[in-house]
């Protein structure tokens, strides 16, 4: 960490930021969005869009019991109501796996 700072590395919570950590002035989102469809081609993966990512870890968060609460905080949703909005579909297969497994439990 000291060797960083002293290169003069910015320590920040950006996701985005130029070589030192510097958030301002940094990458235009068509250059992080060009970077990322290089990536996915060099590496053979499907070509999805890099907002799909936020949507994946908000859902595997969900689906691997991380409360909505919690969830809609990492993503930075200002209320729970809006990742509920979006991921209702996905917290109602949920409600259906556990619905079946207690069903299982309980059956004699």
């Amino acid at each position: 960490m000291k060797k960083r700072k002293s290169y003069g590395v910015i320590d920040n919570d950006k996701l985005f930021t130029n070589w030192l950590g510097n958030a301002e002035n940094t990458f235009l989102p068509s250059t992080v969005s060009a970077k990322f469809k290089s990536f996915l081609k060099k590496y053979k993966f499907k070509d999805i869009k890099l907002h799909s990512l936020r949507h994946a870890n908000i859902t595997i968060m969900i689906g691997n019991g991380v409360d909505v609460v919690t969830a809609s905080a990492r993503a930075g949703h200002s209320t729970t109501r809006t990742t509920m909005e979006i991921y209702t579909h996905f917290m109602m297969e949920n409600d259906l796996i556990a619905a079946e497994k207690l069903d299982k439990a309980l059956a004699v």
